[in-house]
């Protein structure tokens, strides 16, 4: 699993559509 800060980083980079500012 990934941690919540990884997941922020990657949803930063946009690795992640959708979740991009989406719980934080």
């Amino acid at each position: 699993g990934l941690c919540r800060i990884c997941l922020r980083e990657l949803a930063h980079e946009g690795s992640i559509p959708g979740m991009t500012k989406s719980s934080w």
